[in-house]
């Protein structure tokens, strides 16, 4: 169950929330992601910006595995951090305070945790998972604007998605 419910939360009533998986759409991570920066500049603390996608292999629809993803991120993440859908199947997370080393364990531990949901349901040959990050260590003193972080990491995903052919 998404954290993030719709009959719950007031931001599903601005439209914030992506109707297929329930977490934040591309608006709803803008959002947060600009909350969370201001809070990374003046607590002097990182920011993290993981970025996931689960592609189809073979042109296989993935509209029916957008909820197990989504599933599995929420049930990996500390609650603290958002996570949403920015388009299609490419997912963003958000962490302040997280560390480089940490950042890297994050991103391995949540791609392993979708490999393992998809699996379950049969699909494993279906879909190739992807995932990757970019991180500020002190928002402060870093010349980077939230928006700018969330950028590098969506452009980086398609970097890795490109050296790997997909």
């Amino acid at each position: 169950m998404p954290r993030r419910s719709k009959d719950t939360d007031p931001s599903a009533s601005q439209g914030l929330i992506d109707d297929v998986t329930g977490l934040y759409n591309a608006r709803g991570l803008a959002r947060r992601v600009r909350e969370m920066g201001s809070q990374a500049f003046r607590s002097h603390q990182s920011l993290v910006c993981i970025t996931l996608a689960c592609d189809p292999v073979a042109k296989e629809p993935a509209d029916d595995v957008l909820p197990i993803v989504a599933a599995a991120m929420e049930k990996t993440l500390r609650p603290s951090d958002p996570v949403g859908r920015l388009s299609g199947s490419n997912f963003v997370v958000l962490a302040v305070g997280t560390g480089e080393g940490d950042a890297q364990r994050m991103t391995t531990r949540l791609r392993l945790a979708v490999e393992k949901a998809i699996e379950s349901r049969g699909r494993t040959q279906a879909f190739k998972v992807n995932a990757g990050f970019e991180e500020v260590a002190n928002l402060a003193y870093a010349p980077v604007e939230p928006m700018d972080l969330l950028a590098r990491a969506t452009n980086a995903l398609r970097g890795l998605r490109a050296d790997r052919g997909d």
